[in-house]
């Protein structure tokens, strides 16, 4: 019987050391971050030279359309690509219509931001046909401020506590834009909490 060569066996396993060395260095040069910058750099952002626009859904001068014409001045900066922002206002039953707006006909293409009224959702539980966003599909990114409300009268009205309110013969006029405003739904509220009643005008 003739002996069986060593030879092949070590030219194998240098083979295969060759094979997994040229593995590990491959593998080493596609995981180095330094090889990333350059493609990275070559890819602008996604805002660069695009612009950005805020459905408001109060008019111009209102004090919710003022957080986000103040967002607008210093957001660019923080956003790679340092895109521009517009305001236009939509004005109209509580921002509702800017809602619709949003939802039916801006693109989903993160040009388009809507600031509107946080309790919209009351008008689709309630099933109002104006309706025509679905709230669930909304996006939420923040929210520019944290406000406490207040129910106020005028002084020289006889309602001075809200015991006064609760007994009234002829429920004191509350103004509201919409029955998504909270001058809508903390009347509601207290009717409901505490009983008193509450002449609420929309609109």
């Amino acid at each position: 019987m003739t002996p069986v060569s060593k030879k092949p066996f070590k030219s194998s396993k240098v083979q295969a050391f060759k094979v997994f060395g040229l593995v590990f260095v491959l593998t080493l040069e596609l995981l180095n971050l330094w090889n990333l910058e350059p493609a990275a750099a070559q890819t602008p952002p996604f805002y660069q030279g695009k612009t950005i626009t805020f459905i408001v859904g109060t008019k111009a001068g209102d004090v919710y359309d003022l957080y986000p014409r103040l967002l607008a001045e210093y957001m660019p900066k923080y956003i790679p690509g340092n895109p521009n922002i517009i305001i236009q206002n939509v004005a109209g039953a509580a921002s509702l219509i800017a809602a619709n707006q949003v939802y039916s006909i801006a693109k989903p293409d993160g040009l388009t931001l809507g600031a509107i009224y946080p309790a919209l959702y009351f008008d689709q539980l309630v099933k109002r046909p104006e309706v025509k966003y679905d709230w669930s599909k909304f996006a939420w990114i923040g929210s520019p401020v944290g406000s406490n409300h207040m129910m106020y009268m005028r002084s020289d009205t006889p309602f001075k506590t809200i015991d006064d309110v609760r007994s009234a013969a002829t429920p004191p006029k509350c103004g509201t834009s919409g029955t998504t405003s909270t001058g809508y739904y903390i009347p509601k509220l207290l009717e409901e909490a505490i009983g008193a009643k509450f002449d609420i005008v929309t609109g």
